[in-house]
């Protein structure tokens, strides 16, 4: 048996979610969770069938998802770290942005990263060491050496409208300095869009770790940078503000974050 999954077994088991994704039934019921922050049945339908079939071929590691009521991460377990769909509120308006986030995480690094977007059939894989990929085609940062040559993403923490004054500053600055914005409203796309040179930097407050740690490994796996905020390594165990960038940019990336937090 594979210590991890293959690409195979990943392709197969996230794409079998597709019609179940895509049938608008699946929704279900909507629950609020707390303030922007919602839950519908296809959440709770995903992570039980991938906690299931996960069980069955990988015992040995352990599983948290974003709709498990424990959310603790021993950094010394290999543990499967899943969102079911990021990006609930564009599902529930049938916004087309939404992925399957999926990461293997083990001592304060995400070592197996899948996402999968079931409206355009993109998956990006990575595991570390082995590159990274787009439906098998091998994928890299976009090759920006300044901001003025790349998008950039940024991500609103709607959940915390508290920092509406530094988040706006921050998207102003880098409106004026990159080629333009871009708001997906998936922070695992967002991450997933800057390993393959769709955007060249991104940022965001207040992630969770099944938010960014697939997109972790991907991006790292493509060329790619991904810190905190203060440029240092994510934590790997909980919630992180992240950058994230082609590597050339990073530096530009944290010092507009420092200049407007």
């Amino acid at each position: 048996m594979n210590t991890y999954p293959t690409f195979e077994e990943l392709t197969t088991l996230l794409r079998s979610l597709r019609p179940f994704l895509l049938d608008p039934t699946s929704a279900g019921e909507v629950i609020l969770k707390h303030r922007n922050d919602f839950v519908t049945a296809a959440d709770v339908g995903v992570q039980k069938r991938l906690r299931q079939a996960l069980a069955e071929r990988y015992p040995h590691i352990r599983f948290m998802g974003e709709e498990d009521a424990d959310h603790t991460v021993d950094p010394d377990v290999p543990t499967f770290i899943l969102d079911p769909i990021d990006g609930t509120t564009n599902y529930i308006f049938s916004y087309g942005l939404s992925a399957v986030s999926l990461a293997l995480v083990h001592r304060h690094r995400a070592e197996l990263g899948a996402i999968y977007n079931p409206y355009t059939d993109e998956l990006f894989l990575a595991e570390r060491g082995k590159g990274a990929f787009l439906n098998g085609s091998p994928i890299r940062v976009v090759e920006a050496t300044a901001p003025g040559e790349a998008l950039a993403a940024i991500g609103t923490s709607s959940y915390y409208k508290e920092h509406v004054d530094s988040l706006m500053a921050i998207t102003r600055r880098l409106y004026l300095d990159c080629i333009d914005i871009r708001r997906s409203g998936s922070a695992a796309t967002d991450l997933a869009y800057t390993a393959n040179g769709r955007v060249g930097l991104y940022a965001e407050r207040k992630l969770q770790l099944w938010d960014y740690a697939a997109g972790a490994v991907i991006l790292e796996e493509a060329g790619g940078k991904i810190t905190d905020w203060a440029g240092k390594p994510l934590p790997m165990t909980g919630e992180a503000d992240i950058a994230a960038s082609n590597g050339a940019l990073h530096p530009y990336l944290l010092s507009v974050l420092k200049e407007y937090t």
